[in-house]
């Protein structure tokens, strides 16, 4: 396709300046068309567009159960290191974790969102956390019971 043919040019404007600026328009549109269509560009653009329109939460199966019980809990105070053998005893009913092996530090739960007493005026701990610093098991000591718990990175 030629351009040049196609480019009106006023009558008062006409002359080599304008000529060549619209020249240099018309070869950089025709190099722009001719371009192909970068595989990788497209897939980009359309992995953002499905992020952006996907929706805000996980899409789960009707048969699984979601909890409608969520509560939140805040680990307050000085970690203080648990002596070997000073644990709780029976190891709070856990088989996982050995809360007397002097691996682990406790500090105290106090309830801040949905358990008895998060909306008081004065918080009392609930429970008492114990994590090892040096290893990744840590586990929760609760009224109505203990949970164990691994990070994994």
């Amino acid at each position: 396709m030629n351009y040049t043919e196609q480019c009106e040019v006023p009558s008062d404007q006409r002359g080599v300046g304008f000529r060549k600026d619209a020249l240099m328009i018309a070869n950089e549109v025709s190099r722009i068309r001719q371009e192909p269509i970068d595989d990788r560009r497209r897939a980009l653009i359309g992995g953002a567009a499905a992020a952006l329109l996907a929706p805000p939460r996980l899409l789960l199966p009707d048969d699984v159960d979601v909890p409608t019980n969520p509560f939140i809990l805040l680990l307050k105070g000085i970690y203080q290191p648990v002596p070997a053998g000073k644990g709780p005893e029976s190891n709070l009913g856990l088989t996982t974790v050995n809360l007397n092996d002097g691996s682990y530090s406790t500090t105290l739960i106090y309830p801040v969102f949905g358990i008895d007493g998060a909306n008081g005026p004065k918080k009392k701990a609930i429970g008492t956390f114990y994590v090892q610093f040096a290893g990744n098991l840590c586990a929760y000591d609760l009224p109505g019971g203990a949970i164990a718990m691994a990070a994994f990175t």
